[in-house]
């Protein structure tokens, strides 16, 4: 997810188990909580669940003190993706 102002502060999540809360911000979709692994004020890397339905669906951005952002995303049936590798 990029933006600006997503959070006060930059902070990186364990690796295992993953962190649903992240410098004050969740992401969910729909009522899903989603693991969280970074989050910053213009970037929050969130993974998605396997069993999302395909089609569109609404993730929601909450942190704490501020209104819930929320947008429309699709998901696609082997859509191409970029995947970084943290050393």
């Amino acid at each position: 997810i990029y933006g600006v102002n997503l959070t006060p502060k930059e902070e990186v999540g364990p690796r295992s188990p993953q962190a649903q809360t992240l410098a004050e911000v969740a992401v969910r979709v729909g009522q899903r909580l989603l693991p969280l692994s970074y989050a910053s004020g213009h970037q929050i890397n969130a993974q998605l669940p396997f069993d999302l339905p395909l089609g569109p669906n609404r993730v929601t951005v909450v942190r704490t003190g501020q209104p819930d952002v929320s947008g429309e995303f699709e998901v696609v049936r082997n859509a191409p993706g970029l995947f970084g590798q943290y050393g």
